[in-house]
């Protein structure tokens, strides 16, 4: 895979990721922006300066592959920053999906990364930032060209500092449209109100062990094509070429039409902790204490309640 490098090479790994139908010179104006970083600007495969291949084997999957495979030879003792842009983020999705451990923080602009239960277990625990394109109604109203589009992109980039997203350790998750204190404090409202009546709804379930635990499977089901994403936005954003690329897409990433998952609720005075797959989703006091966690995860447990409730009749 050929990559361009800038910066310092003691410095973390910092891989920027380009969109479809481009090459790492869309990140060109980035190319000075973290010099305390190692800075590695890729060409993903069939784009570029990279070895040519073929369309059946041209996937988000096989783009994941070089880069994981790049990681693990470039930084092979520490977790590396990811940032990425339009169908680069799901290239990214693909890498936390299949080895979250190399990976610190991802940052993904103007991409179609969904909210769903698996993109959130994978990335509650890595600081991913999600930048949204501004102006894009207005690039489609005016006819603005491509080559203006990606140029205001740059620029968009290079404005919104991508500096104190990867230094800042205290922040979990943020929206590019930055959150009043007020909007914060209502979704951490909201969400700890979700969390009540999921523990609500399992009071049915007999607690065993001093920490009142209660274990469950839940089911989820993985819906229509309809639910994954909408076509129209994809092919506009030359994601996908025609409607098979998107079906084939929403099967790849979705493969089963059901998936499980082990719910284990823990609860003791005041004390509240959550875990699904594995992943602890969540633990009281931390959501709570922290006023910048921005992401809003009370969808996840509005789901829960309705599983939880399936599960128990």
């Amino acid at each position: 895979m050929y990559y361009k490098e800038y910066g310092n090479k003691e410095g973390q790994l910092v891989v920027f990721i380009h969109g479809g139908f481009t090459t790492n010179e869309s990140f060109e104006k980035q190319y000075q922006l973290l010099p305390g970083k190692r800075m590695l600007f890729v060409d993903l495969p069939g784009c570029g300066k990279s070895e040519k291949v073929g369309k059946k084997v041209f996937s988000f999957e096989s783009s994941a592959m070089e880069i994981i495979k790049l990681i693990e030879q470039l930084s092979p003792k520490e977790k590396v920053i990811l940032i990425a842009h339009s169908y680069g983020g799901l290239v990214v999705k693909e890498i936390i999906q299949k080895r979250s451990d190399l990976v610190e923080k991802i940052v993904v602009g103007s991409t179609n990364v969904k909210k769903s239960l698996l993109f959130w277990l994978y990335t509650r625990k890595i600081g991913c930032y999600i930048l949204w394109e501004q102006n894009k109604e207005r690039y489609r109203q005016d006819g603005t060209s491509w080559d203006c589009i990606c140029d205001m992109q740059k620029d968009a980039w290079s404005k919104f500092s991508l500096d104190s997203l990867v230094t800042n350790r205290d922040k979990k998750f943020c929206d590019a449209d930055t959150l009043t204190e007020e909007m914060k404090e209502l979704l951490i409202e909201k969400t700890l109100e979700a969390i009540d009546k999921v523990y609500a709804i399992l009071e049915a379930v007999e607690p065993c062990g001093e920490d009142n635990r209660r274990e469950l499977w839940l089911k989820a089901e993985r819906g229509t094509i309809d639910d994954y994403d909408d076509y129209e936005s994809l092919k506009d954003e030359e994601v996908v070429e025609n409607y098979e690329e998107f079906e084939k897409m929403w099967h790849e990433e979705y493969p089963d039409e059901i998936s499980w998952y082990h719910l284990v609720t823990i609860e003791r005075d005041d004390y509240r902790a959550i875990f699904l797959g594995r992943e602890l989703i969540y633990q009281s006091r931390i959501l709570e204490a922290h006023s910048s966690y921005e992401y809003n995860v009370e969808e996840l447990f509005v789901w829960m309640q309705d599983a939880v409730k399936k599960c128990i009749a």
